[in-house]
């Protein structure tokens, strides 16, 4: 897995698939003959990484087929262990497969997988309460609300969106990392897009240049081509936001 993980960065997904799939039909044969919940687990990372080569190669329905059979073993897992790790391996899965149906565009499908995984994420929260599951529930409510703002339910994307960034903005006071700064821009960059569908142009604009303002500062601070492309793109999003406004 470690030569294919390699591959996979460099964009060589034909070679990563053949590493893989070797992977894979080892875990295949261990997962039978120890039939240990470690073994499944290890069966179950190997058919996500087949199946995430397969997604980058936009072979959805093979993606789909591999992302499946590891939905089934955590579903599988969680029942039998019913600990925190194997629920968070379930929501992960249904992620996953979420991911394909919207890549398929069946918005219907993949919002009952995100909505699946956000039930998850809800009750490992309030049970953990630890970083990781908060920012877990954070990333599932800007995913549902992604998926309602495809079905134009502007009012319940906007729901999700503030839930986002409630705890996006609560993580980022606890760890102050740029990685948590950044989760906020993107939140507030999301509220200011669904406030404009909504003509609440002030507040889309409030909104707009706090992510601007984030997105300067991480610029400055890691001095790399990504957070500078990144905080070009809030600069012409306000830009965007304040044409509406003009407009209005």
């Amino acid at each position: 897995n470690l030569v294919g993980d390699i591959l996979q960065e460099q964009g060589n997904f034909t070679d990563a698939l053949e590493m893989f799939r070797k992977s894979l039909a080892i875990r295949e044969k261990l997962s039978l003959e120890l039939d240990t919940p470690q073994s499944w687990r290890d069966l179950s990372a190997s058919y996500d990484r087949v199946g995430g080569i397969l997604r980058e190669q936009g072979n959805f329905t093979g993606a789909m087929k591999m992302y499946r059979k590891s939905l089934a073993i955590h579903e599988k897992l969680s029942l039998e262990l019913g600990t925190p790790q194997s629920q968070r391996d379930l929501s992960v899965s249904y992620d996953h497969v979420g991911e394909i149906l919207r890549a398929q565009r069946d918005f219907t499908g993949a919002l009952e997988m995100y909505q699946e995984s956000l039930a998850i994420c809800e009750k490992l929260s309030l049970e953990l309460g630890t970083p990781q599951s908060r920012r877990d529930l954070a990333m599932s409510y800007r995913r549902v609300g992604d998926i309602l703002l495809t079905h134009r339910n502007f009012t319940g994307t906007l729901k999700m969106y503030r839930k986002d960034l409630a705890i996006c903005e609560s993580l980022s006071l606890e760890l102050g990392t740029p990685s948590a700064y950044r989760d906020v821009m993107i939140a507030c960059t999301n509220n200011a897009f669904i406030l404009s569908e909504q003509e609440e142009y002030e507040e889309a604009l409030l909104f707009a240049k706090r992510a601007l303002t984030i997105g300067e500062a991480l610029a400055a601070q890691l001095d790399t081509d990504d957070a500078r492309r990144e905080a070009e793109a809030m600069r012409n999003n306000l830009k965007i936001v304040e044409a509406y406004c003009k407009k209005s």
